[in-house]
């Protein structure tokens, strides 16, 4: 029809979409010229023009180019130090040493290890020498050890949740004084368009989560901070190697546990989107209801919605599934790595065992000991130990008789009848059974007997000592453990900071007309009548 009017007005300029249409004859089928000149017939072979067909260009798309979904912006974050700029100096002052006590009080928990450390040495005592026990001095030790840390965890905790809830109750009651400032300062337009009916579930939302962010529970992240580091430090100084082991296992557990997050984060917009599918089926054929059944698709509907719901179940099944073996593997995870390391420490303990050992003989009297297990079991000045074998003192044994020193001969295997009798009499103590006055001595008799190739300077403790491969395994673990406390306080300052960034874009606000402004010129006094004459007030909406 364009092309037709546009000849009709005698238009000298051809358009580059049709064809001048030529005269409609009286009688006979009507033919338009399309846009690309082909003649098509008109609809049906009817003689009255009843339309006109259009051709399209084949090389020009009719679907319009998809858009790519634009991310959702940002959430807006404050900063740090946005987020305490209501804290006084001196409540920042009070905030660094909550934050150092925090840390003081997670670096103390790998301390516990050092006196379990005595204790794993008590326990092994009895298994090792029966009857053998440990020195008075040392239990006093390792119950003081327990004492004093414990409490410096209590002063420590108890300053910094003390600190932190009175510095977060003074800023938070701060933060609400300035935003109910904020918006009483505001102008009308800002009025139109914050919707004021919000603002009280606004500022209330927003300072719980503040609160949060500033309370005494987040310096749990710096408490897990130094717990962690605290338990690396402790493992790598007593064992590194140890230590090194474990964390060659750590991807064990970090593996599973990034699929069970993914999963977890990820899984519950795979059903939801699922179900989305399967709800757009059933409204449509619920808003078309009798469409649907006038052309008998309910079939067609039932099909397509539990095929979507077979999708649910498929994704229900496959996040279960996963979430039900990353965390076993997780779990798992621990017991590898205490395995791996027991067994590198238990191999190497052994190795140096008889890289150590000698035949202990002092002043004559050779000293015989069960075969299989080398607990000393008597003593004989004759060059046979027959039916026993020769008494083997390697590192393990010296840190042993050193650290039991005072127990009664008589307790132990090595005590008692002939054996008594041969050594020097009753009622003597390991120590002299083994021939020596004093540990000094017996510590420089056996640094001189050692084998040639064995260096370690004192000889015992064994490097690879049993006490200081668990201490190093357990010192690995609670850095893990450590480390994952700083999780969730780290969270709530995350969502503090963005909760602040809300509150703070209303108190920063300076509306054009500010009421609470004081400057200007202000008259001294008002006398005598005031009228405002065509004066237009208009302003924008903010």
């Amino acid at each position: 029809y364009v092309g037709w009017l546009h000849s009709c007005l005698g238009n000298p300029l051809p358009l580059p979409f049709a064809s001048p249409m030529p005269s409609l004859p009286h009688s006979g089928a009507s033919q338009i010229a399309p846009s690309i000149g082909q003649t098509v017939p008109s609809v049906g072979g009817s003689e009255n023009f009843r339309g006109s067909a259009v051709a399209r260009d084949p090389s020009v798309s009719s679907e319009a180019p998809k858009k790519k979904k634009a991310k959702p912006p940002p959430v807006p974050s404050a900063s740090l130090a946005e987020l305490l700029q209501f804290a006084t100096p001196v409540e920042k002052c009070l905030l660094v040493i909550a934050a150092l006590a925090a840390l003081g009080t997670g670096a103390a928990m790998p301390l516990m290890l050092l006196a379990f450390g005595d204790a794993f040495d008590q326990l092994g005592l009895s298994a090792t020498l029966p009857g053998a026990r440990n020195t008075g001095s040392s239990v006093t030790k390792m119950l003081l050890t327990f004492i004093y840390i414990g409490a410096a965890l209590l002063v420590g905790r108890a300053l910094s949740y003390t600190i932190g809830e009175y510095t977060c109750q003074a800023q938070v009651a701060r933060y609400k004084r300035a935003f109910l400032k904020a918006v009483l300062r505001q102008d009308v337009a800002w009025y139109e368009s914050a919707r004021p009916e919000e603002l009280s579930a606004r500022i209330a939302d927003g300072m719980a989560k503040v609160e949060k962010g500033l309370g005494g529970s987040v310096f749990v992240l710096f408490e897990g901070v130094g717990y962690g580091v605290g338990g690396l430090v402790v493992g790598l100084i007593y064992q590194p190697a140890v230590a090194g082991i474990t964390l060659a296992t750590v991807p064990l557990l970090i593996l599973p546990a990034s699929a069970l997050m993914y999963v977890l984060q990820n899984g519950s917009k795979m059903v939801s989107r699922a179900y989305a599918t399967a709800g757009g089926y059933a409204t449509e054929a619920l808003f078309a209801m009798r469409t649907v059944v006038a052309l008998e698709l309910e079939g067609h509907f039932a099909a397509k919605y539990e095929e979507a719901l077979r999708a649910v179940r498929w994704v229900e099944v496959r996040n279960a599934t996963v979430v039900g073996t990353t965390t076993g593997l997780a779990l798992s995870a621990y017991l590898v790595m205490m395995v791996a390391g027991i067994l590198y420490g238990s191999f190497t303990l052994s190795n140096e065992m008889e890289e150590s050992a000698f035949e202990y003989v002092v002043d004559g009297i050779r000293y015989c000991a069960y075969d299989g297990d080398n607990t000393p079991a008597g003593a004989t000045p004759n060059t046979s130990c027959a039916p026993l074998v020769p008494f083997e003192m390697n590192c393990n044994w010296a840190e042993l008789i050193g650290t039991a020193a005072s127990t009664p001969l008589d307790a132990t295997p090595l005590g008692g009848g002939e054996s008594s009798a041969q050594l020097g009499g009753p009622n003597l103590t390991l120590l002299e059974g083994m021939g020596f006055e004093s540990v000094g001595a017996f510590n420089a008799y056996v640094v001189a007997s050692s084998p040639p190739g064995y260096d370690n300077d004192g000889y015992h403790p064994c490097r690879m000592a049993a006490k200081l491969v668990l201490i190093a395994i357990l010192a690995m673990m609670m850095a893990g453990e450590g480390f994952s406390l700083s999780g969730p306080p780290a969270q709530l300052l995350v969502v503090a900071k963005q909760a602040a960034a809300d509150v703070l874009s209303i108190i920063s606000r300076v509306p054009a007309i500010d009421s609470f402004s004081e400057a200007g010129q202000t008259p001294e006094a008002v006398a005598g009548e005031i009228e405002v004459r065509d004066v237009v007030f208009a302003y924008p909406t903010a």
